[in-house]
């Protein structure tokens, strides 16, 4: 196979994740501290770019740094002060207060109606749950 850049926007793109039916790609920036959200052609080029949401903080208080989708579509972020959780269709639903400096291992909502998400960092595993 070959690589071909797909877009170059992008100032310091740190975790990406896909939509549950594939049809969406979310890349957020971790400089910019924004998401961007893509359309994902049939031929896997990406089109409509734009901004799905802005994760804005004081200094120092976390960036972007990984994402993942639960199967209802909702975005799990870290972020500046905490893990970000954004409806599908980009809206803001809430922080997870005091986890920054956390990567989201995996959401598992599968078994229960409370979806719970595993946070990691170099010295702690969290889990936190949440309502939607």
């Amino acid at each position: 196979g070959s690589l071909r850049l797909l877009n170059k926007e992008m100032n310091q793109p740190n975790g990406l994740a896909f939509s549950p039916d594939g049809k969406k790609l979310y890349v957020d920036d971790s400089k910019l501290r924004e998401i961007r959200v893509f359309d994902v052609g049939a031929d896997g080029n990406l089109t409509n770019s734009r901004v799905f949401g802005k994760q804005e903080g004081p200094p120092r208080s976390g960036s972007s740094d990984g994402m993942k989708v639960d199967e209802k579509g909702n975005l799990f972020v870290t972020g500046p002060m905490g893990i970000w959780v954004w409806s599908p269709n980009g809206q803001f639903i809430a922080i997870a207060d005091g986890l920054h400096q956390r990567r989201l291992a995996r959401i598992d909502g599968a078994a229960a109606s409370t979806p719970v998400a595993l946070g990691v960092s170099s010295a702690s595993v969290i889990d936190f749950a949440w309502q939607p």
